[in-house]
């Protein structure tokens, strides 16, 4: 995909009906709505005028994730989105904000910032935006911190100034403490520059190539009762083939880093010969460095000639300890032999104590091959890459010679007794039409691999493309949403979940949620657990979190994330 095209989408884009919310885990078919009181995106004092639409741009304009500040409470929604802004000269750039759902209405989190270009005299009071100025686009979030009680948003923005002057990915973390930055949200990570005013905390691995779609997920694989925000996206590289999307993923070193001397990627030094660590982190790039100027960036693709697109990040395993990102890859390639249809991949990290590495390598893992993502093998780029029969085995494409696109990941078990796995769902093309299919990992050690579930077969079975799903658990039971076109430029959501862990089976529980048509609005339709299964209340239902405690109440809305309503036709997000 590269860079987007940034179109100005100032129509309406009504996005009622869309939402899809998990009663109980016990209860498959009884799908209820999340949370009343009102509009999402209204307030505005913070700068979220409801009159105009959150933007429509592909891929995300919204994330929602379950969550609470103070340990052992029950979770609520917290959304973070992307909001339009009232035309002007110059006209006003997209703002992202951040509300959560307390005290039975919608509330700005967020009145303000910390180490941003715009913290001094903010425009709008409630964005998130490192510059106001430019626009901020894909935001995600989730909890990570002491008993995950502290929310971190993702985005990126355009940043300028020398050094700089491209898409940039920035990270907060929203201050609850009680000191004199309370509910202001912080940024981290080490001084990239100036840019042109002030020190920016960026996480590219090169702050003047473009970074887009970043991910986030709480975790750790080192000290699991210490959960800090891994962030993954994709960014431009000049080798070994200019201006292909890598995939890159982060790890932070903090609370209360001293500074960010011998962290990569590598950060300016102030005055005092240090690199600051802005909002006390630093951000460590993770993984055996494989491409770009001297092979020091260490990218995740699998083939680092094609582009790498649209990651997602989940934990699993005991204690929400091992990171997995899914993404998928397209464009042709310029080793000869390799593929050049869209092939899905997927990869765990693993702690290897390694400098050169940020302390963990990656290790690809398919439906019948896995392999180190280093410099070895035939073509240099690690077994996934020797030739198209290992790069085929590495893949989770139903047909590894057919396009497959837009895969998201949840970690769950749909045996109580077993630790969570990767679960990963995707559209592909069967006969012409675009289809759902899921797939888990099964086996340990060596022989884990992904294995299709519904045996083998699509989720979905309409004649026309389903596209854009999503997957969460509800408990121990994993339910996939998607959109599909039943004819005649109508789009509904289709939403269901799966039996038998044994062999595990599709059932499909609602297909008549009315969405705006694709070519409108081409969302990925949400699915969220809106409790754990092991206790809750009626008047609790609305708020736990999943399992883990991530990814729920509203849970991973794609672009339409950060709507929540009582009913399909309520007022939401616009």
């Amino acid at each position: 995909m590269g860079m987007q095209m940034h179109k100005s989408r100032r129509a309406r884009i009504a996005l009622a009906g869309s939402v899809i919310a998990l009663a109980t885990a016990s209860s498959a078919a009884a799908l209820q709505a999340l949370p009343p009181g009102g509009q999402v995106n209204d307030d505005l004092a913070a700068g979220i005028d409801k009159t105009i639409s959150v933007n429509g741009d592909d891929p995300t304009n919204s994330d929602v994730v379950g969550g609470a500040l103070t340990a052992g409470k029950p979770a609520v929604p917290w959304a973070v989105f992307r909001q339009q802004e009232r035309n002007g000269s110059p006209p006003p750039q997209d703002q992202i904000f951040s509300r959560s759902f307390a005290g039975g209405a919608w509330t700005t989190r967020g009145i303000g910032t910390v180490g941003g270009r715009s913290s001094a005299s903010p425009t709008f009071k409630g964005s998130l935006n490192f510059d106001q100025g430019q626009a901020g686009e894909a935001p995600a979030i989730d909890f990570a911190g002491a008993g995950r009680t502290v929310p971190w948003a993702t985005w990126y923005e355009n940043t300028s100034g020398t050094g700089f002057g491209n898409h940039n990915v920035f990270a907060s973390r929203f201050d609850n403490t009680g000191d004199a930055n309370q509910g202001k949200w912080i940024f981290g990570g080490q001084s990239r520059g100036t840019g042109g005013g002030g020190r920016v905390p960026s996480l590219n691995i090169h702050t003047d190539q473009g970074a887009e779609n970043p991910s986030v997920a709480g975790g750790s694989a080192v000290d699991p009762t210490k959960p800090g925000p891994w962030v993954t996206w994709q960014e431009t590289t000049n080798l070994p083939v200019s201006g292909k999307d890598q995939i890159f993923v982060e790890r932070p070193i903090g609370p209360a880093s001293a500074n960010c001397d011998t962290v990569k990627p590598a950060g300016v030094p102030d005055a005092t010969g240090h690199v600051p660590a802005i909002g006390g982190f630093c951000w460590q790039q993770t993984g055996i460095p494989r491409v770009g100027s001297g092979a020091a960036d260490p990218s995740l693709n699998i083939d680092p000639t094609r582009d790498g697109i649209e990651p997602d990040i989940a934990f699993t395993g005991n204690q929400d300890s091992v990171p997995w990102v899914v993404w998928y890859e397209k464009g042709p390639s310029a080793i000869s032999g390799l593929q050049s249809n869209e092939m899905l991949f997927a990869a765990k990290g693993i702690s290897d104590g390694v400098g050169a590495n940020g302390g963990f390598h990656w290790v690809s893992v398919g439906s019948q091959l896995s392999g180190t993502l280093d410099m070895t093998g035939t073509n240099g780029f690690g077994n996934c890459a020797a030739s198209a029969a290992n790069e085929e085995q590495c893949c989770l494409n139903k047909n590894p010679l057919k396009d497959a696109e837009d895969p998201r990941v949840a970690a769950g078990a749909m045996n109580p007794a077993n630790p969570t796995v990767p679960w990963v769902v995707w559209d592909e093309d069967l006969g012409g039409v675009k289809q759902v299919f899921v797939s888990r990992l099964v086996g340990t050690g060596a022989s884990a691999h992904f294995q299709l579930v519904n045996n083998g077969a699509p989720i979905s079975t309409g004649a026309n493309d389903s596209t854009r799903p999503d997957i969460t658990f509800s408990g121990n039971t994993p339910y996939v949403s998607w959109r599909e076109d039943i004819g005649g430029g109508v789009v509904m959501a289709f939403a269901g979940h799966f039996v038998n862990p044994a062999n595990p089976t599709f059932v499909l529980d609602e297909s008549n949620v009315p969405l705006t048509p694709t070519a409108q609005a081409d969302v990925r339709e949400p699915i969220s657990s809106s409790r754990i299964a092991s206790r809750s209340t009626p008047t609790e239902r609305h708020a736990r979190a999943g399992p883990s405690g991530r990814r729920s109440s509203c849970l991973r809305m794609g672009r339409a994330r950060a709507h929540c309503s009582p009913t399909p036709t309520s007022r939401m997000l616009r």
